[in-house]
């Protein structure tokens, strides 16, 4: 079936409506985050402190490249997260704060 050009501009009119209205849902949580902005000059594994039903314990959520920002969704006020800088053999730690930041909680690295 060869598809004419008015009707690949519908489907992508079609798929641009759709990624509107179900975009934000797909954000979760009111689309609250946490940028790490990773400052220092190592590579630093993000983790987050969860519970799994039996146990709390850290979980990653990402790997920051040094000098990279990488935004973590679906957190909420009062999170703590942890940073290992692999080649310090270092941590850093933040609790989230999304009372000043509008949603958003932004943590340099350093």
């Amino acid at each position: 079936m060869k598809l004419t050009t008015t009707t690949k501009l519908r489907w992508a009119l079609a798929g641009c409506l759709l990624l509107a209205a179900f975009g934000p849902v797909a954000q979760g949580n009111g689309g609250q985050q946490l940028v790490v902005e990773n400052r220092s000059t190592a590579a630093a594994e993000v983790s987050t402190w969860r519970y799994d039903g039996g146990h709390w314990d850290w979980a990653t959520v990402a790997t920051v490249p040094a000098g990279y920002k990488v935004p973590i969704s679906d957190v909420r006020q009062d999170d703590r997260f942890r940073a290992f800088l692999r080649e310090r053999g270092e941590y850093r730690y933040h609790t989230v704060n999304l009372r000043q930041g509008n949603g958003r909680d932004e943590w340099p690295i350093e």
